[in-house]
This record gives C-alpha cells, sequence and structure tokens, in this order.
C-alpha cells in the first residue's frame, strides 16, 4: 500500500498497514503517534478512510488541537490509574472519530 498519506495528525510519513491473523482483515496504524483506523476486510476501503482529510478549517484546527492534547497528556498529572486510562481512552475515540468521519456532501442540509 503505497498510496497511503502521511499521519493525518502528526504528519508522519510512514503508516503501517497490519493484517489480523487470518488475512482477513486490515488496519492502517501510525507509528509515532498511535493514531489508527478500525479494521475492514476491503483494501480500497481501508486506503480511503486513512487518506480523507478535513472537509474544513474547522475540523483542521480540531485535529490540530487533539495532537496537541496527545503531546501534552502527562502519566504524573494522574493520582488513579483509573482515571489516567479513562482519560487517554477519550482522546484516543476523539481521534478515531475525527480520522473517520465522513466528509459532508456538497450542498447537504445542515438542520
Amino acid at each position: 500500500m503505497n498510496d497511503l498519506l502521511p499521519c493525518p495528525f502528526c504528519g508522519d510519513k510512514n503508516p503501517q498497514t497490519y493484517s489480523d491473523n487470518f488475512g482477513q482483515f486490515s488496519q492502517i496504524v501510525c507509528a509515532d503517534c498511535e493514531t489508527e483506523t478500525a479494521w475492514y476486510d476491503s483494501e480500497e476501503e481501508l486506503v480511503a478512510v486513512w487518506n480523507r482529510r478535513a472537509d474544513d478549517e474547522s475540523k483542521a484546527q480540531e485535529m490540530r488541537k487533539l495532537l496537541s492534547e496527545f503531546a501534552a497528556f502527562s502519566i504524573s498529572d494522574y493520582k488513579t490509574l483509573d482515571k489516567l486510562c479513562k482519560d487517554y481512552l477519550a482522546l484516543k475515540k476523539r481521534a478515531r472519530t475525527l480520522l473517520t468521519e465522513q466528509p459532508k456532501a456538497t450542498g447537504e442540509n445542515n438542520d
């Protein structure tokens, strides 16, 4: 899969592709910031999801904000492992949502 764009969050130019043990599903993971796609059974869909980029400036700003939150994430700021895990998983969920959101179609009603 040499047609992959750099990571949309950190710009790493070498995202890694992983397959399950049966070769049925694949996902793409950035080794630098750990952004990852869901698992897909179609290589075309997997590449399309990874290569999708922000369709407007507000989404791009949210991606940059999220990346700075990841960069500032510090284990020493937490007194309990439970709170640390919840906050980290919430950041990861937001990253996955931003990465996999479908862009709005042109002329789509925003009501």
